[in-house]
C-alpha cells in the first residue's frame, strides 16, 4: 500500500474528512514520515503491511498511530470452468467471493487456468502479492496432475525436473520436483508460474495433463474447502504468509522486487541461481 494513501487516511481521521491526497503527498515529500526508521520522501513508496511500520516525525503535531489498513487474505478452492480474471460475461472466481468480503482492492494472487482447480489466494495488499508470486521468493506451489491414458513418462523425468527443464520455446524452468504416485498420477512442486508451466513441463517428459489441481500455495492448502468455497485466512496463516517472504536476504533486493522496478527484472536470473 502506498505511503501517501496511508498518510491521507490518517490525516482524514486527525484533521478533516476531505483532506486531499496532495496534502498527504506534500507532507511525505517534506520528510515528515519514516518507514522502519528511515525517512521516506517518495509519496508512491509501497509499504508492506505486517513487515514495515510507518511513523511520524516527533515534532509533527498530529496524534495517533498510522494504520496501514485492514488487510484481508482469503483462500479459494477454485472449481473448474471459471476464469481467474474479472469479467462481465464469463464466470469468474470473483463471482464466488461472498458479498461481505468483496472490495475493489481485493485481487487474486496470480491465476489458474480455467480448467485447473485448487488453491487460489486473494488479498488486498498488492505488495505481498508481488513478492509471494515472484520466483525469487521461492514460495513452493504443489500440484497434482492426472495424465492421459497410455502416456508413459520418460525414465529420467524426475531427474530432468530436478535439473531444470528447457521448454521447446526456449523458456528455462528453475529446478522443480516431480513425484510419480501412480501410473497416471503425479505430484509437481515448483516456485515459478509461467503460462501453462506445469502442463508444458509434463508434456516435455511425455505426459499430457487431463486434470490439474493445485493442492497448496506455500503452507496454505485447500483442506476442508469444497470446490467453490472460500474462507478467510487466520492471523497465524497471514503471519505464515509473511514469513514466506525472503526477508533474510538483501533488504534492498526485497525493496526492488516489491516496487517492481526494471532493475528487478535484471536481478531475477541472479536470484534464481542462489
Amino acid at each position: 500500500m502506498r505511503i501517501d494513501h496511508i498518510v491521507q487516511r490518517w490525516l482524514r481521521k486527525q484533521q478533516a474528512p476531505n483532506t486531499s491526497l496532495k496534502s498527504a503527498q506534500k507532507l511525505v515529500k517534506g520528510g515528515e514520515f519514516f518507514v522502519n526508521g528511515t525517512v521516506i520522501t517518495d509519496p508512491k513508496y509501497q509499504i508492506l503491511p505486517g513487515v514495515e511500520k510507518v511513523s511520524k516525525r516527533a515534532g509533527l503535531e498530529l496524534n495517533g498511530e498510522l494504520d496501514c489498513g485492514d488487510q484481508i487474505f482469503l483462500v479459494l478452492n477454485k472449481p473448474a470452468g471459471v476464469i481467474s480474471q474479472r469479467h462481465p460475461r464469463e464466470g469468474s472466481v470473483y463471482d464466488l467471493i461472498p458479498e461481505s468480503w468483496r472490495r475493489d482492492d481485493l485481487v487474486a494472487f496470480g491465476r489458474l487456468d480455467q480448467d485447473t482447480t485448487g488453491v487460489l489466494l486473494f488479498g488486498t495488499d498488492g505488495g505481498s502479492q508481488s513478492l509471494l508470486t515472484h520466483p525469487c521468493s521461492r514460495v513452493w506451489k504443489t500440484y497434482r496432475a492426472v495424465l492421459a491414458d497410455g502416456d508413459v513418462l520418460d525414465p529420467d523425468a524426475s531427474a530432468a525436473f530436478e535439473t531444470g527443464i528447457t521448454l521447446d520455446d526456449g523458456t528455462c524452468c528453475a529446478p522443480a520436483r516431480l513425484e510419480v504416485e501412480g501410473p497416471l498420477l503425479v505430484r509437481v512442486m515448483l516456485h515459478e508460474g509461467f503460462f501453462h508451466q506445469v502442463k508444458r513441463m509434463l508434456a516435455h517428459v511425455g505426459g499430457r495433463v487431463v486434470h490439474l489441481h493445485r493442492e497448496s500455495f506455500g503452507l496454505i492448502s485447500d483442506k476442508g474447502l469444497s470446490p467453490g468455497e472460500m474462507r478467510r485466512l487466520s492471523e497465524a496463516e497471514c503471519r505464515a504468509l509473511l514469513d514466506m517472504l525472503p526477508l533474510d536476504r538483501s533488504t534492498a533486493l526485497i525493496r526492488v522486487l516489491y516496487r517492481g522496478s526494471a532493475h528487478a527484472r535484471t536481478m531475477q536470473s541472479d536470484c534464481e541461481n542462489h
